[in-house]
């Protein structure tokens, strides 16, 4: 039988709780069960609506929507997003795989999801190409769309020298977001990607924000992305702070959600600074 939610709320009442989840503690409370209600009525949403809802639900302000609410949504959400993706924007599916990435359910949407991105990739743009690349991220360095985004990249930056491509920063952090995945992608890739990035930082470093220079320090000091470039010894003396303490003081800050806690984990973070003293 439908919850109270699905029986009495409207998908677009559904899909304001669930964006209002995103932006106030008090409300996230309630996403597991518009989670549930939305999966049982997900064909009365409209394509926009659906990913905008699973955005959402992916991304709460307070303490994550349970596992079994969430893949019951997005189960539902891969039947009916699958055969529409090749009508819809590039932005949209761009939100498809950062919704989808890291829920199991949604493995084979996300997969969809790239394989429609990459045959656009010639058309993407690089602000775009950064967000896409932060989505398909999930599938791992091996998997065959990952390689295609590194040589998208590749191309790019080869360009650099003669028109912006795309600034330090930017930079930055797409260097951070492809860390995890660069060992294990093809290897002339990204040698060919880390040789272009860590360049363009022995030349533009004045032109970093604090945050990029902590994003380039953490993949230094954890022998992760730049850390395997050529130019790993000049960077190592452009950015020294990535050997200090300070500097993981600095970067632990940077983690951190600027929001406010909210409501719903304030008495657990209170046991937990408890359980410290």
């Amino acid at each position: 039988s439908r919850s109270p939610l699905a029986e009495h709320v409207s998908p677009d009442g559904l899909l304001n709780l669930a964006v209002a989840g995103t932006k106030t503690g008090a409300v996230s409370c309630l996403l597991g069960s518009v989670a549930e209600a939305a999966a049982t009525k997900v064909q009365d949403f409209t394509t926009a609506d659906v990913i905008r809802l699973l955005l959402a639900i992916a991304k709460p302000k307070g303490p994550a929507v349970t596992p079994v609410a969430k893949e019951a949504l997005f189960l539902q959400a891969s039947f009916l997003l699958k055969p529409r993706l090749p009508e819809l924007s590039t932005v949209e599916i761009i939100k498809v795989g950062l919704a989808a990435g890291g829920v199991a359910v949604a493995s084979e949407l996300l997969e969809a999801a790239a394989g429609e991105a990459v045959g656009r990739l010639s058309t993407i743009q690089p602000p775009q190409a950064l967000l896409l690349t932060q989505a398909l991220v999930p599938l791992g360095g091996q998997h065959g769309a990952m390689r295609q985004i590194v040589e998208y990249w590749v191309e790019k930056l080869e360009r650099q020298g003669k028109m912006e491509v795309i600034s330090a920063d930017q930079l930055a952090k797409l260097t951070n977001v492809l860390a995890p995945t660069l060992d294990t992608v093809h290897q002339d890739a990204a040698e060919r990607f880390l040789t272009f990035a860590g360049a363009f930082f022995t030349r533009r470093s004045e032109q970093l924000s604090a945050d990029s220079r902590i994003m380039i320090e953490r993949q230094l000091r954890h022998g992760e992305g730049l850390a395997h470039c050529r130019d790993k010894e000049i960077l190592m003396r452009l950015f020294p702070n990535y050997n200090e303490a300070r500097s993981r003081s600095r970067e632990g800050k940077l983690k951190q959600d600027s929001a406010q806690a909210a409501p719903c984990q304030q008495q657990h973070q209170h046991q937990h600074r408890q359980q410290q003293m």
